[in-house]
């Protein structure tokens, strides 16, 4: 096996690694939509979220990284997110 072969085989290797690491990447990503406060459509707005309070004339409230609530309702941001890295997904594990 010739020197240039073995460093061949290696490139193969390591874009096959980098393929998997951005599926696994893209994979979570998708998994944690939908499952964050920051995802909500009722998310900093004390007329909408149940946990929100105006305080003297600020909102005050969960974190967006918060576990949901019983009210959450799906933002359109969030969904168009979901939907965008899934075509990402399909064309990652496409090539």
């Amino acid at each position: 096996m010739s020197l240039d072969q073995i460093f061949d085989a290696l490139g193969r290797a390591d874009s096959a690694m980098q393929k998997q690491v951005r599926i696994n990447e893209l994979t979570n990503d998708i998994s944690k939509i939908g499952r964050r406060c920051g995802d909500c459509d009722k998310w900093m707005k004390s007329s909408g979220c149940p946990a929100e309070r105006n305080v003297k004339g600020r909102n005050v409230g969960p974190s967006c990284e918060s576990i949901i609530c019983k009210s959450f309702a799906e933002a359109g941001s969030a969904t168009r997110r979901r939907a965008d890295l899934t075509e990402r997904l399909q064309g990652e594990q496409a090539s």
